[in-house]
């Protein structure tokens, strides 16, 4: 009964060990965070989704609710996952500018073809046709792209 009672007694003295390491690495987190960064938190109770970081104090979060500001305090020992809001505007960008570039590349290339008056001035044009258009078309391919990509929401884990 002494070894059960000693057992018991040492996973709770762990818990509270991981727990207090836990509260420490959630107040560096938040600590971090700039205020209004869209937050997501998991905790035994609620799902707290979308919404902002306002502060940090030794023991809770401040947050305010996005869509219509109401304020939340989340006790640092209760959360158990901590998720921020990213966006994927890079991976737009380079899929627009890559796919605006080979439809580009080949759209000049073809009008390229059509200017054409001897055999040996096709290469000239056809090349000229794929640079001018290429980047012409990469360039509106990868603001369309930026655009969408500013749009996409995803959030990403950062605690546990």
């Amino acid at each position: 009964m002494v070894l059960l009672m000693v057992l018991t007694g040492a996973g709770d003295l762990a818990g509270q060990v991981s727990s207090s390491t836990g509260e420490r690495r959630l107040q560096e987190l938040f600590s971090g965070m700039h205020p209004s960064q869209n937050v997501q938190l998991i905790t035994p109770e609620i799902l707290v989704d979308d919404a902002a970081f306002v502060s940090v104090t030794p023991m809770t979060v401040e947050l305010r609710q996005v869509g219509t500001g109401v304020p939340i305090t989340v006790d640092l020992s209760a959360i158990r996952g901590v998720s921020i809001q990213k966006r994927h505007w890079l991976q737009g960008t380079l899929w627009g500018l890559g796919g605006g570039v080979l439809a580009g590349s080949v759209f000049g290339l073809m009008i390229g073809s059509f200017k054409c008056r001897t055999v040996d001035g096709c290469g000239v044009a056809e090349r000229r046709g794929a640079r001018v258009w290429g980047a012409t078309l990469g360039a509106v391919g990868g603001s369309i792209g930026f655009v969408l990509g500013r749009r996409d929401v995803y959030w990403h884990p950062v605690f546990p």
